[in-house]
């Protein structure tokens, strides 16, 4: 497919900083760039979340938030991993999401978590929540994830294989019960 000929459109420009920006902190040597990703994947998901309008307030903080005419789409692709999404579509989700340093996004996420954003939800937005929201939280950052306590003993088959003349009948047996004929 050749796409030369095909129109070119003008970036928008708080897309384009944004992406410089995230250019510069990949190239740029000892900078909190993974923070910063981390930061971008939770801002994305809270997005998504508010997207789906839960409760009022979610839905009030997501009209504040986005454009009307970008609510369907981000609402309509709430599913869908954010590779996987179109350009135009990324392009959507990151002009609502600055390359902000961390006390930028602080300030952001504080204003915005007495307007209804419950801590367990802006905790269930990613498997590890950014240290920024910790703090907002009140919840302080332990260097490795807790470890869940199982005092269940693992499973243990003490059960020995069937015979196959058993299996044979109970395959015959399944069916017959389930009108398969022969298979």
């Amino acid at each position: 497919m050749d796409i030369s000929s095909h129109p070119s459109k003008k970036a928008n420009e708080e897309l384009t900083n944004t992406t410089h920006e995230l250019v510069r902190l990949i190239n740029e040597p000892n900078t909190d760039t993974q923070d910063r990703f981390h930061q971008l994947d939770f801002w994305i998901a809270m997005l998504r979340k508010l997207s789906l309008g839960r409760t009022e307030a979610h839905r009030e903080v997501f009209a504040d938030l986005v454009n009307r005419k970008d609510r369907a789409l981000i609402a309509s692709c709430s599913g869908v991993n954010f590779d996987f999404l179109t350009v135009e579509t990324r392009a959507v989700f990151l002009k609502y999401c600055e390359a902000m340093d961390s006390n930028s996004f602080s300030k952001e996420i504080a204003q915005l978590a007495p307007r209804g954003l419950s801590q367990s939800f802006m905790r269930s937005l990613l498997t590890v929540t950014p240290p920024p929201v910790l703090k907002i939280l009140g919840v302080e950052q332990s260097s490795k994830p807790k470890e869940k306590k199982n005092n269940k003993p693992s499973v243990i088959f003490s059960k020995k294989p069937c015979s196959r003349p058993v299996v044979e009948k109970k395959w015959e047996l399944l069916i017959r019960k389930h009108n398969l004929g022969n298979l």
